[in-house]
């Protein structure tokens, strides 16, 4: 058993009173919390539960104390108890009430499961005349294709009867040959006229390489029953994997069609550096893309760049113009790199890479901490942390594509490359 006990000084009498006391059984679980508080010059039970667990430690028991102020002591006054299935998932739990030294029940909740653990059926009863009666019932039911893929998954809310579907709600998904979610749609359920009605549709398309290329959004018009385009992004990715098209459109109701309201497209070198960077916005007169601003990228052979051309968009030819308007140099200076020792940078590594989620390091004993950054090709600063050995570092949030890394560790560097997959 663990015991903790927290003391607080009474400035009135000059004495220690017990504050809050926890105690925990020898598997870590906490089986009574008591807190105290001193309020008037006098002290009062503010919080008084014990709990019991069964041979898997999974909890059955939950007594609650109310303090009684003229006795000054801890009453019994409510309880909870819990019971499960073979598989350890909740299968029961009621609460009780201790009147006139009787046990009263006042809620209790049913619970039921499919063969994947996924919550079937909670059925909720009220007490209060020592016996239970149905309050509501509320049903979730799930579907799967032959790949195990979720299709259906819906919830229904009975009233006190348990016939009358009152609200629920249901979704559906839709996928292709690869298994790659292509249509989810959301519904909600009408007490009015006891239907569904649509609440949200979004559809996806993917290229060979399963990059998402389309995102769809629809809506859900009353007067019809019907879902309505609302807006939609169309994307595209070269062989490595790097967007390459950027396109956003909304749907105009009036005129029965789609119409643009941004663009950007860019181009890679096989190193991952961006070579080209368009963006163009709607033209609501012609009704077709007009350009906003153009910029090519070279690089030297260390991956850094060099020159950058502007060019302008020509109304009049519709067109960007073949001559550009402005051209950037960059200059560097001399680089100076100060390197871990070849036997101590051979035990440093950073792994895996390329890196899908978690980037982890490993390092000598003898260095506690080293400083990690994650730079883009562009030279921005993506991450600045502070690791230890065998640390994890999630990368899921940034995008796919090459980073350089550098690891400062004991007033040394080390430096390289890291693909982001």
């Amino acid at each position: 058993m663990i015991l903790d006990i927290d003391y607080e000084w009474n400035t009135n009498t000059n004495q220690w009173y017990i504050n809050n006391k926890f105690e925990w059984d020898n598997s870590g679980s906490l089986i009574l919390e008591i807190n105290y508080e001193w309020y008037d010059n006098q002290l009062y039970g503010d919080r008084y539960e014990d709990f019991e667990y069964d041979n898997k430690n999974n909890l059955i028991g939950l007594n609650h104390y109310e303090w009684d102020a003229t006795g000054n002591d801890w009453l019994l006054r409510w309880k909870d108890e819990y019971e499960y299935n073979a598989d350890d998932l909740l299968e029961s739990k009621t609460y009780y009430r201790l009147d006139d030294n009787e046990w009263n029940g006042i809620w209790h909740y049913e619970y039921e499961y499919d063969d994947n653990s996924n919550l079937t059926l909670l059925k909720t009863y009220f007490g209060g005349n020592y016996k239970w009666e149905i309050s509501t019932k509320e049903e979730y039911e799930y579907e799967y294709d032959n790949n195990e893929n979720l299709v259906v998954e819906s919830y229904y809310y009975r009233d006190v009867d348990g016939q009358m579907q009152t609200y629920g709600w249901k979704n559906e998904y839709e996928y292709n040959s690869k298994d790659s979610l292509v249509l989810e749609s959301y519904f909600n359920w009408d007490a009015n006229t006891y239907q569904w009605a649509g609440n949200n549709r979004r559809e996806y398309a993917y290229d060979d390489k399963g990059n998402r290329t389309l995102i769809g959004y629809y809506n859900w018009n009353i007067n019809t029953n019907q879902w309505i385009k609302d807006e939609k992004y169309e994307l595209a990715f070269d062989e490595n994997g790097n967007q390459i098209q950027y396109e956003h459109y909304n749907w105009d109701v009036t005129n029965n069609r789609w119409v643009g309201t941004n663009k950007y497209d860019e181009a890679f070198d096989n190193d991952g550096n961006r070579t080209l960077y368009s963006s163009y916005n709607w033209d609501i007169v012609s009704n077709q893309w007009a350009g906003k601003s153009l910029y090519l990228y070279k690089y030297n052979d260390l991956g850094d760049r060099t020159l950058y051309y502007s060019y302008k968009w020509l109304d009049e030819n519709n067109d960007w113009s073949d001559i550009f308007d402005i051209k950037g140099i960059y200059h560097y200076s001399q680089r100076k790199t100060t390197n871990i020792d070849k036997k101590e940078s051979e035990t440093i590594r950073i792994y895996p890479n390329p890196v899908f989620d978690y980037l982890k390091f490993y390092f000598p004993d003898s260095y506690s901490q080293a400083i990690f950054k994650l730079f883009d090709l562009q030279g921005r600063k993506v991450i600045t942390k502070k690791i230890s050995s065998s640390e994890k570092v999630s990368l899921e949030s940034i995008t796919n594509g090459i980073y350089v890394y550098t690891i400062d560790i004991n007033g040394h560097s080390q430096s390289g490359k890291l693909v982001k997959e």
